[in-house]
């Protein structure tokens, strides 16, 4: 009983802390575009600790530490892509920028219209990135309730624990929006940070004695565990998916990771270029160094027998059992990373498809309308992702791996747009649908990787396909006459760049 009281009142502070931050900071204007990037008036401190915010998905405790217990170094996968995806965060993130303030766009199908002056286009792409980013509030849910079960020793069973969780941040995401959302991630983005590097250094020592005693024990318990792939197992059908798959995941994940709508609401809602500028002299540091702190724990956690059961759980049961504190701190963290994951996406769906579903055929449509429908969306998608995480769900890396396959093939229109200039809205329709195409028709066969590529997954494939199509289709039709301007837009100074109406 004094353990769950102990667990408890820390899950209390979290929230008391968490419901101070965001409401105690109103939106000043209750104005469409203020709702939709929180003024574009964001810091570096709060960019960066809610890209780590929203990049830690409490998930990653679950699944993806599941991939390194019962897989190994494999799920290392996810701090290359990491720093592959900060990289390509890099390239594409003051430019956008300089568009998002000239224009004033709010999501990434508003910059797609600009550029390729296709009112279809944009509602396509909108469309599509949401279909493809849903599942993730489906894991996030499925961590959290994990994480309020946990917390509470079975008091909150798990269903009504993802209940509790999903009504908590759809009330401040309709307080204020973005605003809200980048508020509350940079206080779970400390949680994570600071939360994870302590507890998982700290387990590090107080189970094994150090690393090299940990990796001492992996290598004598499963050498496998060591190399690539790794054990075969359930992830692969009892099958080698061959030298290609470990590249494969990291590209699905780097050239995805900021093709996410919740991700474009984070380099919309910056200051000025230089705040984006000052926060990656930071994350690409901070985040490898996260990933790779936790999931070296995740592969030790091999050793000790833990996760008999079902091994997603396995890294969490051996935190929790050095005491009520560290059981505390390992579902805080979880909370954090699911809460700042599931705010932003739910938000950023429901400015997408008011933004780039439903005015692009209602253009007269009013700020007080585009507000009351992004907020029924907001509630309308969290409820479904309620509903069918209560289902019977695949592994959450399974589902995750999967999606991502789909949603770099949006990489061409985005990245590609930005630094070419014959790239048109001919290209882009062809790749996009070439991309789509075959990830669909070779996904619905071989899901996670395709034999004959040797481990190349369907996605990546197409991506390599639909990337060649797009500059081929760029060469043989005529350019768009819009794409000069653009492109000086996109190398005027910050307080040159005054204020345009989208022009189509």
């Amino acid at each position: 009983m004094n353990d769950t009281i102990i667990c408890v009142a820390m899950l209390l502070i979290y929230f008391g802390g968490l419901a101070y931050c965001i409401f105690s900071n109103p939106m000043p204007e209750a104005n469409f575009e203020e709702y939709a990037v929180g003024g574009r008036s964001f810091g570096w401190q709060f960019i960066t600790m809610t890209i780590i915010g929203t990049w830690y998905p409490g998930s990653l405790l679950i699944g993806t530490a599941q991939m390194g217990h019962d897989g190994g170094i494999i799920a290392f996968y996810l701090g290359f892509y990491t720093l592959g995806s900060l990289f390509i965060f890099f390239l594409m993130s003051t430019k956008m920028w300089k568009l998002g303030s000239k224009y004033s766009l709010n999501t990434m199908g508003h910059y797609i219209q600009l550029r390729y002056e296709s009112k279809s286009l944009r509602v396509l792409s909108g469309a599509a990135a949401l279909l493809c980013e849903f599942p993730w509030v489906i894991t996030e849910l499925l961590a959290s309730g994990y994480a309020i079960q946990l917390i509470t020793n079975g008091k909150i069973p798990f269903n009504l624990g993802m209940a509790i969780i999903c009504v908590f941040f759809l009330i401040y995401i309709m307080f204020a929006g973005t605003r809200a959302v980048i508020i509350a991630d940079y206080y779970q983005g400390w949680m994570f940070l600071l939360g994870a590097l302590a507890l998982f250094v700290v387990a590090m020592f107080a189970i094994w004695g150090g690393p090299v005693e940990m990796f001492t024990q992996v290598r004598d318990f499963n050498e496998e565990l060591l190399s690539l792939p790794g054990p075969i197992d359930t992830y692969w059908g009892g099958a080698d998916p061959g030298n290609l798959y470990w590249t494969s995941i990291i590209l699905s994940g780097a050239l995805g990771a900021y093709m996410w709508p919740s991700l474009f609401s984070r380099i919309f809602a910056a200051g000025s270029t230089k705040e984006l500028k000052q926060s990656l002299r930071i994350t690409p540091f901070v985040a490898p160094i996260l990933t790779v702190v936790i999931l070296i724990v995740a592969i030790g956690c091999a050793t000790t027998g833990y996760g008999l059961d079902d091994t997603a759980y396995a890294l969490v049961e051996m935190i929790g059992s050095l005491g009520p504190v560290p059981k505390g701190v390992v579902a805080i963290v979880i909370l954090a990373g699911s809460l700042s994951m599931m705010d932003s996406m739910i938000s950023s769906w429901a400015i997408v498809f008011c933004n780039d579903i439903v005015k692009p055929f209602k253009p007269g449509i009013s700020d007080k309308t585009q507000l009351t429908i992004s907020r029924l969306i907001a509630v309308i998608i969290a409820f479904s992702g309620l509903a069918i995480a209560m289902t019977d769900m695949p592994t959450i890396v399974t589902i995750l791996t999967r999606i991502y396959q789909c949603v770099i093939q949006l990489f061409p229109l985005v990245v590609f747009g930005l630094y070419f200039k014959r790239g048109n809205k001919a290209a882009a329709w062809s790749s996009l649908i070439v991309g789509f195409g075959i990830t669909i028709v070779l996904g619905m066969k071989w899901p996670d990787f395709v034999p004959a590529l040797n481990g190349m997954s369907a996605g990546v494939f197409a991506f390599f396909v639909a990337s060649a199509v797009y500059i081929i289709v760029s060469y043989v039709t005529k350019p768009q006459d819009n794409v000069e301007k653009l492109f000086t837009d996109m190398k005027t100074p910050d307080d040159q760049l005054g204020k345009e109406a989208l022009p189509y």
